[in-house]
């Protein structure tokens, strides 16, 4: 996160507060970890009373508590099911800066990025993306009614179409706020397309899997990484992120890999896939027309993006995240035929070196 790092002796009371008084006899080191652009994401190595020694993760919820409580929730639904995430430890409601942290047991091992880097060529990587559609594949394969802000389980489960387009009239409203009519029109056109299909699901929805969100530890076992989005709704969502950001990232082949294991594992076909992938790419092409050079950040946009708050983090990012502009701003026109004109007048001015 782009904000001045949150002192080691806050870091270090965090840790005391979070377990049992007394549980914890010493701080040993506080390191930061690579975190996402909303949070402060840290290592603490703690020495406990008892002599063991162990490792925590703690990362602040910049979403605000009752989205903390969620996520915290959501982890131990998982984990006591035998899914692979962090297991959470606690729950702290005001911490460092003010805001709610969540304090998880360290995993130990390498990212999947990582992992898939040193692998020789697609073929060698196919497995792991394989491997990533089972364990998403299981996730949506859990239930869905211990979370803590899940809807009514019988009237969800009886009209799952009506989760999902409350979902789209959430998206609708914040293109609306952010005043993206182009957004807008791929939210009417994928609610047309989505009333006349059958719905999927309800599932838990995590909205964020990609191998940058996955530690493989040493046993080869997936751990799914970063919550905050969690949500219940339909599992193509998750499927379609997955698919999203890998493509904007040169792995559009490894993404079919992904969806035909995902699908084996499911035992059916998804179907308008490409609608839900019209819908993520619209969500992230948002938080790059927001941070647009040539226009300065409202006060929401900064609240909602402060990783591009400051001009020069706003050039530096969206120098290196071009690409991926132009990624999901194909995407959407590929399964939509919606051209968004911010995201073109975006890419025509970086072109043009402007």
């Amino acid at each position: 996160m782009n904000h001045q790092a949150v002192e080691q002796e806050e870091l270090a009371d965090l840790c005391h507060r979070a377990l049992a008084e007394g549980k914890v006899a010493e701080v040993e080191s506080i390191s930061a970890l690579t975190g996402g652009g909303e949070s402060y994401v840290y290592r603490a190595d703690v020495v406990f009373a008892d002599g063991q020694r162990d490792s925590l993760v703690l990362r602040s919820c910049q979403r605000g508590l009752a989205r903390a409580r969620l996520e915290l929730s959501a982890l131990q639904h998982v984990v006591a099911h035998g899914f692979g995430a962090p297991t959470p430890i606690s729950l702290v409601p005001a911490g460092p800066r003010g805001l709610p942290w969540l304090v998880l047991g360290y995993v130990e091992g390498r990212l999947l990025t990582d992992v898939m880097r040193d692998c020789s060529d697609q073929l060698e990587r196919a497995p792991w993306l394989g491997r990533l559609g089972r364990h998403m594949a299981a996730l949506h394969a859990l239930p869905f009614e211990p979370l803590a802000d899940a809807p009514d389980p019988p009237l969800v489960s009886k009209y799952p179409k009506a989760l999902l387009l409350a979902r789209l009239q959430t998206m609708r409203e914040g293109f609306e706020r952010f005043g993206q009519t182009e957004l807008i029109a791929v939210v009417d056109w994928a609610q047309k397309r989505i009333e006349a299909a059958d719905a999927m699901g309800p599932a838990i929805v995590h909205y964020d899997v990609h191998p940058n969100n996955v530690i493989v530890d040493g046993d080869d076992r997936l751990h799914l990484l970063d919550w905050s989005v969690v949500h219940v709704g339909d599992p193509r969502f998750d499927v379609a992120m997955a698919c999203a950001i890998l493509g904007a990232h040169g792995g559009a082949a490894l993404a079919s890999m992904l969806v035909a294991e995902y699908e084996r594992c499911h035992g059916a076909q998804l179907q308008d896939l490409g609608v839900f992938e019209a819908l993520v790419g619209a969500t992230n092409l948002l938080r790059f027309l927001l941070a647009m050079p040539a226009e300065p950040l409202s006060d929401e946009a900064r609240a909602a993006l402060p990783q591009f708050a400051r001009p020069r983090q706003r050039r530096r990012a969206l120098s290196r995240y071009l690409p991926t502009v132009g990624y999901f701003h194909d995407l959407i026109t590929r399964s939509s035929g919606i051209r968004v004109a911010a995201a073109e007048e975006l890419l025509r001015r970086a072109g043009a070196g402007s």
